[in-house]
């Protein structure tokens, strides 16, 4: 896992930068996957600080979340 190579528990599947520099988090999960403890500390502590942070159960969401975002 992640963690052993030193992420810290509860970080995003994804970061994203949209053009402009906005940041946004991406969490991905199986249709019936729930966040960890970790996680759902990670999403209170990003909404705090006026983060997005979403959880995307597919390819579309996915997509979705993303659209705006610069491909370059």
């Amino acid at each position: 896992k992640l963690v052993k190579m030193g992420v810290r528990a509860g970080v995003a599947d994804f970061t994203i930068f949209k053009r402009g520099g906005e940041g946004l988090q991406v969490e991905v999960k199986a249709p019936t996957g729930r966040l960890s403890p970790a996680q759902r500390e990670m999403e209170r502590l990003c909404k705090k600080l006026g983060i997005p942070y979403h959880v995307v159960r597919s390819l579309d969401e996915f997509v979705g979340i993303s659209k705006g975002c610069d491909s370059r």
